[in-house]
């Protein structure tokens, strides 16, 4: 009715037009044509907009009786779908109100390289599902991955916006109350790895200063990165200060308690040889075990497995690195 109207009104206005004689009523039959135009534009808006609230107001519809049911009946998949597809049409209504510009070479380059990326990352959920044992770490990652490649497109290339426009979990709240319960476990793991590196330092000092020292080196670059997961973790746990220091402090503790104990056991063992030998060799193949059989796995699942040359040529730095520290102390 609305467009209707509109070509009437043009109609209406284009035989004054050729009725009207003179420059003066040439003009004003123009600037009111034009006006026609943008009312017959704003009109054509105005009832694509009440098309879309009419498919909104469905959709409202369809969740109310979806969560009618009670929760134990909700869909969380069908509600998904729904309210998804409602967030959809808030966006195409925006653009018809606001108007939309056509996407720039920049920005149109932008999405084809976001779609590649998807489209990679589509590939490694294929082969993960191809496969027994899907990992679930895995696959959260790669979904993490396209729905951050889906929002940045959506946000920054389609809305033009500066937030989400679909339904997103709360974001962390750092005022919130933190939950107080300390990772024994962890700190446990931690300290035992500590108290074993300060009695392999403390024991291969009292074989060889210089071996000591080496050890020494690359034990505080192992302890240094252990203790500060350690210290993440212990704080993202508790908002205390003090409780925070003190847990983090313990594996400093052990260390120092292994050391001293090497240097007390020390002289007595060097007599006993067999034992001696025996406390080498356990600190030595905990510290291997520690590294071959977790470090080194939790590296490759954190990594997807992938071959990264800057993961490699680290292993060769740190081997050429002790060996140019012993070369430097002899």
């Amino acid at each position: 009715e609305l467009r209707k109207k509109g070509a009437d009104l043009r109609r209406e206005i284009s035989g004054k037009r050729h009725l009207e004689e003179g420059e003066a009523g040439d003009e004003e039959p123009t600037r009111l044509e034009k006006l026609s135009e943008r009312m017959v534009s704003q009109m054509n808006v105005v009832a694509q907009a009440v098309t879309i609230l009419d498919e909104m107001q469905l959709l409202s519809g369809k969740v109310h009786d979806i969560i009618s049911d009670g929760a134990d009946a909700t869909s969380r998949d069908e509600l998904d779908d729904e309210l998804s597809e409602m967030h959809m049409y808030v966006g195409v209504l925006r653009r018809q109100i606001r108007g939309a510009d056509p996407l720039s070479e920049n920005e149109h380059r932008q999405l084809r390289a976001a779609m590649l990326n998807i489209d990679k990352a589509l590939k490694s959920l294929y082969t993960y599902f191809s496969t027994p044992g899907v990992s679930v770490d895995k696959t959260d990652k790669v979904l993490r991955a396209i729905e951050t490649e889906l929002q940045r497109a959506i946000t920054t290339h389609i809305d033009s916006v500066q937030s989400f426009r679909r339904w997103q979990p709360v974001p962390a709240n750092h005022s919130a109350k933190k939950s107080e319960i300390v990772p024994w476990s962890l700190v446990i793991g931690v300290s035992i790895d500590c108290l074993v590196d300060g009695l392999m330092v403390g024991l291969t000092y009292k074989a060889s200063m210089r071996a000591g020292l080496i050890m020494a080196f690359a034990s505080s670059i192992e302890s240094c990165f252990l203790g500060l997961s350690l210290s993440s973790s212990v704080y993202n746990i508790t908002s205390s200060r003090a409780k925070h220091l003190g847990i983090s402090g313990i594996p400093i503790l052990a260390l120092q308690v292994g050391g001293f104990v090497a240097a007390l056991m020390g002289d007595s063992l060097q007599a006993n040889e067999a034992a001696f030998a025996g406390f080498i060799t356990f600190a030595i193949v905990a510290l291997l075990f520690l590294v071959t059989q977790e470090l080194l796995l939790t590296a490759h699942e954190i990594t997807d497995q992938a071959s990264l040359w800057y993961v490699n040529i680290n292993l060769f730095l740190g081997a050429g690195m002790v060996m140019f520290i012993e070369q430097l102390l002899a």
